[in-house]
């Protein structure tokens, strides 16, 4: 029988003891912290009737083992499997139990688990929950991240919540593994429209949109640079964008394959048996390593597909977390520019019932590396609507001051498949006001937009320290891009003598060493 970590035993005591008051508790526990582990426990301490309820095929034969490791057999309710209603646990497919009628569901029924517990309020759950209500049943959901994205929280479900440590502390006493988080600028995501349903990025959209030619390529080079020959896992947007995905890989002579919810159930089961034998060195998935998925020697996690969900998003990066046997440290390749939407999953989180999320008052920043940490925000001015590390140090509606009166010249390269079509350069004794910037655009008479603008500026006062040169740059960065070049974004910046350049792209993103 598995022998508890300290924290797990004393999850496993806290709901016990919360039993004796609630009905109902919601247990969270960081992804890779061992979850099951806790309520297989629970479920052999309490020894009564139990009903376990997954979402996945993979969780219902996931869980069925590690019950036996428990010493307990537990019968399986889902398609294709040989029913054993005497055994005292069953673990159900959500979908398979709902489709069933309900005089066939089991009976009796003393304590209800439901993994992945973020789902309890789907439709689904409260039906088989409503069915169990008159009984006296107890009901305990367990999951990495008691958040929904409509804010309806958890209240209604759930009477209690029991809050685990954070992310850092597993990671600093080595349960978990520590990370490295190296990321790119942001997407450009404001024409991509919102699924109503999910309230998130529309997949067909999105999937369009990350499959662009120099995303694509960067995910390449991106994984060649950093990724040291490792085994790698990418989330990707849907289908279409996974097989693309896995088809620049195998260009690039990397053994790939992907996977998805369509992919035969034998066809999955070869594919994740190949990358377990270090046979398949990428594995694409479209939402099915997500959840649940047990394969603790993951290096690389590649995040090739945006989302505004904070539970998809750690559960992403979640999958390189676990602890690996030679002790490594996992690479987190940020594609989708998470980081400056979610930012570190190490961010200290407060999870309440009510589905909010309180943090501290930290953002991520980025250095001239691409490696993403948390930080007190310096000179922080809130604005509504907009997230603080779009705005950070950003004073008001004036356009920021940079240097006294001075002769400062600009040029300006204009881009198109790799090639300058055009280049200005003027020269202006000012104080400098991006007002230059103003007189240059509105020169511009090329037909198209061009792919990639390069600013090239001297005569600038350059800050001295690190720090406020990425306050300077992130200040003339996004008044830029949001006042003079709408639909562009800025992916880098650099330092070259008395010159500073200024990289823009069109609604596409780059993996370059000059990227803050």
């Amino acid at each position: 029988m598995p022998v508890l970590h300290p924290y797990q035993q004393q999850a496993v005591n806290d709901v016990i003891r919360s039993f004796s008051t609630n009905k109902s508790v919601m247990l969270q526990m960081p992804t890779g912290t061992g979850k099951t582990h806790v309520f297989c426990e629970i479920i052999n301490n309490i020894n009564k009737r139990t009903l376990v309820l997954v979402h996945t095929r993979e969780l219902v034969e996931q869980i069925q083992q590690r019950l036996l490791a428990f010493g307990i057999k537990a019968g399986t309710i889902m398609a294709g499997t040989i029913q054993q209603p005497h055994l005292m646990v069953q673990i159900a497919s959500i979908q398979t139990l709902t489709k069933r009628d309900t005089a066939c569901w089991p009976t009796n029924v003393s304590l209800i688990v439901i993994d992945e517990a973020h789902h309890a309020t789907a439709h689904s759950y409260q039906f088989i929950l409503q069915h169990y209500s008159q009984s006296a049943v107890k009901i305990l959901g367990v999951t990495a991240t008691p958040y929904r994205m409509n804010n309806t929280g958890f209240k209604g479900t759930f009477e209690t919540l029991i809050e685990s440590l954070p992310m850092n502390h597993f990671i600093e006493q080595g349960y978990l593994s520590g990370f490295r988080h190296l990321a790119t600028a942001s997407p450009e995501l404001s024409r991509v429209k919102i699924d109503k349903i999910t309230n998130d990025y529309d997949l067909t959209e999105l999937g369009y949109l990350m499959s662009q030619e120099t995303i694509m390529s960067d995910l390449i080079e991106s994984y060649g640079k950093h990724g040291n020959n490792q085994q790698c896992i990418v989330f990707a947007v849907n289908r279409y964008h996974s097989k693309a995905i896995v088809e620049r890989y195998t260009a690039a002579g990397i053994t790939a394959a992907y996977i998805d919810s369509k992919t035969p159930k034998d066809e999955r089961k070869k594919v994740i048996a190949g990358f377990k034998a270090g046979k398949i060195q990428v594995l694409s998935n479209v939402q099915i390593f997500t959840e649940g998925f047990d394969c603790p020697d993951i290096s690389v996690v590649q995040l090739a597909r945006p989302t505004k969900s904070l539970v998809l998003y750690m559960q992403m990066v979640g999958r390189g977390l676990r602890k690996k046997t030679d002790g490594s440290q996992a690479l987190i390749l940020d594609n989708a520019g998470l980081w400056k939407k979610h930012g570190l999953v190490t961010k200290p989180r407060k999870w309440k019932l009510e589905g909010v999320e309180n943090s501290t008052q930290t953002i991520a920043v980025k250095n001239n590396g691409g490696d993403v940490e948390e930080k007190e925000p310096a000179n922080v001015i809130e604005v509504e609507g907009l997230e603080m590390q779009e705005i950070a140090a950003f004073a008001s509606g004036n356009l920021p001051v940079i240097a006294e009166a001075v002769g400062i010249e600009i040029t300006a390269h204009f881009i198109k498949q790799n090639k300058v079509v055009v280049t200005y350069t003027i020269n202006e004794q000012t104080v400098f006001t991006l007002e230059p910037f103003c007189y240059l655009l509105a020169k511009l008479k090329t037909p198209k937009k061009p792919e990639e603008i390069i600013f090239a500026t001297k005569g600038l006062q350059i800050p001295k320290t690190w720090d406020e040169k990425a306050v300077w740059v992130q200040e003339i960065e996004t008044v830029i891009s949001q006042e003079y070049l709408p639909g562009y974004v800025a992916i880098g910046w650099e330092e070259a003598g008395n010159q500073v350049l200024l990289r823009f792209i069109q609604n596409i993103i780059n993996l370059e060493a000059i990227c803050v």
